[in-house]
């Protein structure tokens, strides 16, 4: 199979720093499905806005990233069933104490690579970043006051290279399920 995969969302996806391979739950859940059917991945990283018109394409077979099963998503491609549940949080800078619930966000500047939660907030300055590495430097750099992103991605950035630097917040917001892409029919 040739899979796609947007490493930068880890600890779903990632480039391994010893190795250079690509690694993480996605991987090992595509790789461990893989086995099971005898078939080999060869899997490629791309940009998460790139992964959908790869499947279309015909460029990938699959595309598994970190992906929320979405009605609009569900246009264009079809889904497994869903391997895991994801609910969006908060990560602030480790200094911040107005920010503790979703409540809090009303005016605030908004760093998020998934922008759909982030527009429902009143007077709300959002940014949509394409990577979340990206969302996360820049409110280390004090530009957005706090990032919304998937949960397990955020508590693995707060426990790793922003450790000291970062924290979680606040209650999980809309979970919603993640699942494997492949072309539609």
């Amino acid at each position: 199979w040739r899979v796609g995969t947007d490493a930068t969302y880890a600890p779903f996806g990632f480039k391994d720093k010893d190795s250079g391979k690509l690694a993480g739950f996605d991987i090992d859940i595509i790789n461990a499905i893989a086995k099971e059917e005898g078939i080999e991945t060869d899997i490629q990283n791309l940009n998460f806005d790139a992964l959908l018109p790869a499947l279309q394409s015909n460029t990938i077979d699959i595309a598994i990233s970190d992906m929320t099963i979405s009605e609009e998503r569900a246009k264009s491609v079809d889904f497994s069933k869903p391997y895991y549940i994801a609910g969006n949080g908060l990560v602030v800078n480790i200094d911040n104490t107005n920010i503790n619930s979703f409540k809090d966000l009303e005016g605030k500047r908004i760093g998020s690579t998934g922008a759909e939660i982030a527009s429902k907030i009143p007077n709300a300055e959002v940014r949509q970043f394409n990577i979340i590495v990206d969302a996360f430097l820049e409110l280390q750099n004090k530009g957005v006051d706090v990032v919304i992103n998937d949960t397990p991605v955020n508590e693995y950035y707060v426990n790793g290279k922003g450790k000291g630097i970062a924290k979680v917040t606040g209650e999980d917001y809309d979970a919603a399920p993640l699942g494997i892409a492949v072309k539609k029919g």
